[in-house]
């Protein structure tokens, strides 16, 4: 709804959702120990990549006020790559370093070597390399809060505990306190809880998310409660009742809100007597992100949450790896995340916030679109979120290492392809008895267009079919067209017979659909656009067309005689084979065949009024074309405004625009083409998960995999050059209106209908 709000739909179609991504993903096997050596000389290079380790501890001064003017919480299910998200955050914001920082933390002393009683606290140095939970600038003008969902470390049913808690905000770390350990602070505490938990599991395995492998040293778990450590900790000069006073009277916690103090809340539990101004927290939590953003907005702050989706296939198996061992309740955890991330961005997201007439404060973003796009992505988001600033974090796509190619399935018997084809017919609607041929179009250019681009196998087809069906350019559940297909070989003599029209069920759009009252056209257009990896037909290379034309005006270069459908169908029959071992060439899937037509075509048969019931000729089509669509060979010489948006036709094809049979369209140039001609264009990029993406590319469009792979390369520039140019940043900047909108399929799949709603909201 996000994305139709963007598009400027008003609809309320919800397609079914069916997430393709899952087969694709797999457990990654963990590396072999390295040796010594390996070990020694990793450890070196990282440690020559930090900064040097700090002589002396210099305190940061104490906050006058505990409230930043100004919040980002970053939320993600656990490994979404919210760490990455947040700590780019931190560093564009000022408050997070480049390169991470040595902060000096409380640790529980160790037990002496004279007696085995527990020593005070000590501090120790660690180096951060990343936003463990917040940051916050020395200006106090913002606060970067890392906030995966759950909260917490430890997975509760490896600790003998179980359920969901969520919590109606997270508080300012001063106020902050786990109902376990209330005298002490965030981290001391969770150091102790881990003293207490931390143990291996039979064969290895990881225990309370840590990772395979990985010890932590036995501290005594008994602290002097005696010991003033929070003077002590990080050079905090406030005592506990200080901090306890702050959090009352700036943060408004109190043991008294809700009775003397209703129209304040403390976020999680309210402390009493010696805790009251702190909000105890459990030791593993979900924060509800509405609430969260009504919380701090009551209290005067202007906050604003990013909400980061990865692909759920993906993030799952890293967070049983990483996490919560347990998947029962590592899924239970995860769909509980996904509602307060859905709540949120229907209230407010870009459509949510409008329908209520307030600022846009959830913003969704995908891991897989960061990765791809970049700084191009990113840009946009600082641009959201208030943040002036050019710093470009080093990318490193932590999916490719969950992704492996699919088996193909085995074949059904007879008995289950009989009933799966039963099930698609009954599912169709009738076809029809007569054809009714559409009524000529008065003008072939459109008042709308919306054309949704994306490499292949990257969910384009789905997502121009939703987008047809909401616009009234494609029926819900498909439709029966009539094409022209050629002439089988005649019984008799052998020689090809005429042209044929033959009922064929469409259940996606293929190219492009039309409303029939003219206000919008849907266009399907993956990149490259056409049907056959050139490699596969003895021809190579990659063909950037400026723009592709109106279906009236478009012709094949090798075909131009015949309407674009026909000599497809012609090419196909020409170069259609098996390749050996029965793989697939030309992109189609295994195991597909089509029929054997003659490839000669009767040039005197006049198919196109007897193609689809037109009833123009060619050249009323072809004049058409020139005045309406200003394509014309006289373009760039005595008619240097206009372009055809491929190469020109001349003589009897003057009017047409031929392309080859396998293109890419600019994406920039294509808007450019037809806002020169008056009509209102946006563009949808379609981004998923690259090593996704590339294997279905190979399996069913190009087996070549150099050329497959410069494919994507290409189109991936093109994509970054329309968003960089037209999308949200890029068109402020030039006072122009946004004209290409970033789509990413795992989030599509996620949030369902609050993420496509959006989308209508902004076509």
């Amino acid at each position: 709804f996000d994305l139709y709000h963007q598009l400027g739909i008003n609809s309320t179609y919800v397609p079914t959702f069916s997430d393709g991504n899952a087969k694709y993903v797999t457990i990654p096997k963990q590396s072999k120990p390295h040796t010594k050596e390996q070990k020694e000389a990793q450890k070196k290079l990282e440690m020559d990549s930090r900064p040097p380790k700090p002589v002396s501890y210099q305190p940061p001064p104490p906050k006058e006020n505990l409230l930043p003017k100004k919040i980002i919480a970053v939320f993600g299910t656990e490994s979404s790559g919210t760490t990455f998200l947040s700590t780019a955050l931190g560093v564009a914001t000022g408050a997070f370093p480049d390169g991470g920082q040595w902060v000096q933390v409380l640790a529980p002393g160790r037990a002496s070597a004279l007696d085995g009683e527990p020593l005070p606290p000590r501090k120790k140095w660690v180096f951060q390399k990343s936003i463990p939970r917040r940051a916050f600038s020395s200006d106090g003008e913002w606060e970067v809060q890392h906030l995966s969902l759950p909260w917490g470390w430890q997975c509760e049913s490896e600790t003998g505990m179980g359920g969901i808690n969520i919590v109606e905000a997270l508080v300012p770390e001063e106020c902050f306190r786990y109902i376990n350990f209330p005298s002490f602070d965030q981290r001391l505490a969770e150091q102790i809880w881990y003293n207490k938990h931390r143990k291996r599991a039979p064969g290895g395995a990881a225990v309370g998310g840590w990772r395979i492998g990985r010890t932590r040293p036995r501290f005594s778990e008994e602290i002097d409660d005696n010991i003033d450590w929070v003077a002590d900790f990080s050079g905090r000069s406030q005592t506990e009742a200080e901090f306890a006073e702050k959090c009352r009277d700036q943060v408004h916690i109190s043991a008294a809100n809700g009775g003397s103090l209703p129209q304040w809340t403390c976020g999680a539990l309210c402390g009493h007597d010696d805790f009251d101004g702190y909000a105890l927290y459990p030791n593993r939590f979900s924060v509800n992100i509405t609430s969260h953003i009504e919380w701090y907005l009551s209290r005067g702050v202007d906050i604003k949450v990013v909400i980061t989706m990865r692909d759920r296939s993906i993030s799952q198996r890293g967070k049983r790896r990483d996490h919560c061992t347990d998947t029962a309740l590592g899924d239970k955890e995860d769909e509980s995340a996904l509602s307060l991330m859905r709540e949120a961005l229907s209230r407010y997201g870009k459509s949510g916030s409008r329908k209520r007439g307030r600022d846009e404060r959830a913003i969704a973003v995908s891991y897989e679109s960061l990765m791809e796009f970049k700084e191009v992505y990113l840009f946009d988001l600082y641009h959201q979120l208030g943040i002036n600033s050019t710093y470009v974090p080093t990318f490193s796509d932590g999916n490719a290492k969950y992704v492996t190619i699919p088996k193909q399935s085995k074949p059904h018997t007879k008995e289950q392809k009989e009933a799966q084809k039963k099930l698609e017919m009954d599912s169709r609607p009738p076809k029809p008895v007569s054809y009714q041929p559409p009524p000529p179009k008065e003008n072939l250019l459109p008042k709308k267009i919306i054309a949704v681009f994306g490499t292949e196998s990257s969910g384009t087809t789905f997502l121009s079919t939703a987008l047809g069906v909401a616009t009234g350019a494609f029926p819900d559940g498909g439709q029966w067209v009539q094409v022209l297909a050629p002439g089988r070989a005649s019984a008799l003599d052998g020689e090809p017979l005429p042209p044929r029209k033959k009922w064929v069920f469409q259940k996606s759009i293929p190219r492009r659909a039309f409303s029939s009252d003219g206000e919008w056209e849907v266009q399907h257009l993956s990149l490259p656009w056409g049907w056959q990896c050139e490699s596969e037909t003895g021809m190579g290379g990659i063909n950037i067309v400026e723009a592709l034309v109106p279906e009236e005006c478009f012709r094949y270069i090798n075909f131009p005689s015949f309407d674009q459908r026909l000599a497809e169908q012609i090419w196909y029959n020409k170069h259609r084979k098996r390749a050996p071992g029965g793989a697939a060439v030309g992109g189609w899937r295994i195991g597909r065949t089509r029929p054997r037509f003659s490839e000669e075509i009767d040039d005197n048969i006049d198919w196109v009024a007897d193609f689809s019931g037109r009833s123009q000729t060619e050249a009323e089509f072809a004049e058409k074309c020139r005045d309406q669509v200003h394509i014309s060979a006289a373009n760039g010489g005595s008619l240097p405004q206009w372009t055809c948006g491929a190469l020109c036709g001349h003589d009897d094809f003057d009017g047409y625009a031929l392309y080859p049979n396998r293109f890419s369209v600019n994406i920039t140039s294509h808007i450019e083409w037809y806002l020169s001609r008056g009509v209102d264009i946006k563009v949808v990029i379609t981004m998923r998960d690259r090593s996704i993406s590339q294997r279905g590319k190979r399996r069913d469009h190009c087996t070549d995999t150099a050329l497959g792979d410069k494919e994507d390369e290409s189109a991936l520039s093109l994509m970054r050059e329309a968003l960089s140019r037209y999308g949200k940043s890029g068109s402020r900047k030039r006072g122009r209106d946004e004209r290409a909108i970033a789509v990413s399929y795992e989030s599509l799949m996620e949030f369902k209908e609050v993420y496509l709603f959006d989308l209508y909201h902004q076509l």
